[in-house]
Order: structure tokens, then C-alpha cells, then sequence
């Protein structure tokens, strides 16, 4: 079982690194509050090893959706993280302007139709590879323990 922990904290680790990297290479991540909040947990729940890999931050699959719209109004929160927001990336226009606009209209990225290269692109992959490798190091304990 620990070569399984050793395993899956490994591919934890990656994933992580890779959905980081996504970020970075996309915009995505301008305040890197983003990327900060990227996470893993490797775990034992009754027999099951359990892998989890986590954006922290609220409405973290919005990096991939966009934000769609919304009646609402633009709350103080929203308004405070793209005051940060358009600080780092250097725009000036009014970051009330800019909640209004998006909760209006959704995001671009939503307008869009969104994108699958920050986590999903890892999580497909992860439903393939990590079985492999599995299978690979219990063969290979396997044939070691016969010898």
C-alpha cells in the first residue's frame, strides 16, 4: 500500500505543478492568489487510497468557464479583487465598471464558450495514466517477489 501513497503523492505533485503551469501560461494567474490556492491531498478512506487535487479559491472552475451572467450586484468582494486585478495587469478603468460589465454581459472567457487547458487537460489525463502506473509498480513488485 505505501508504494501506491508513494505514488499518487507523486502524481499529486504533478498535477499541481502542471495546472500551475496552465495557469502562468494562459493569464490566468495575475495576482497568483490563483495558483497559491492549487492543492493535493493523498488519503486513506476505508480500503480506498484516495488522490484529491483541489483549486482552493472560490469559484475556481471559473478559470476555465469564465463567469457567467448574473442579477446580482456587484458585491464589495468582487469589487476589492478586481480593483487588485486590473491594479497588477495595468488597467485603469473602474473596477465597479468592470463587475457591472461581467455580471451584465459574463465574462469573455464565458462569452466564449470557455476552455479545457488548465485542469480538466490534467484531470483526463490522470484517468489514464494513473491506473498505469499502478498496475505497472504492482507488476513489477510482483515479478520481484517471485524471483
Amino acid at each position: 500500500m505505501n508504494e501506491i501513497n508513494d505514488i499518487l503523492d507523486e502524481a499529486g505533485r504533478r498535477y499541481v505543478d502542471e495546472i500551475r503551469a496552465n495557469l502562468a501560461s494562459t493569464g490566468t494567474d495575475a495576482t497568483g492568489e490563483t495558483s497559491a490556492s492549487v492543492g493535493y491531498e493523498v488519503r486513506q478512506e476505508g480500503s480506498k487510497i484516495v488522490l484529491e487535487v483541489y483549486g482552493g479559491r472560490p469559484y475556481f472552475p471559473t478559470v476555465e468557464t469564465g463567469s457567467k451572467p448574473s442579477k446580482k450586484k456587484p458585491s464589495p468582494d468582487m469589487i476589492e479583487k478586481i480593483k487588485t486585478w486590473a491594479g497588477v495587469r495595468g488597467i485603469l478603468a473602474s473596477p465597479w465598471g468592470i463587475a457591472k460589465n461581467i455580471l451584465k454581459f459574463g465574462s469573455k472567457l464565458w462569452q466564449k464558450g470557455g476552455r479545457r487547458n488548465i485542469y480538466s487537460n490534467v484531470a483526463e489525463k490522470s484517468f489514464y495514466e494513473l491506473p498505469r502506473m499502478i498496475a505497472e509498480a504492482q507488476n513489477k513488485k510482483l515479478v520481484d517477489d517471485l524471483r
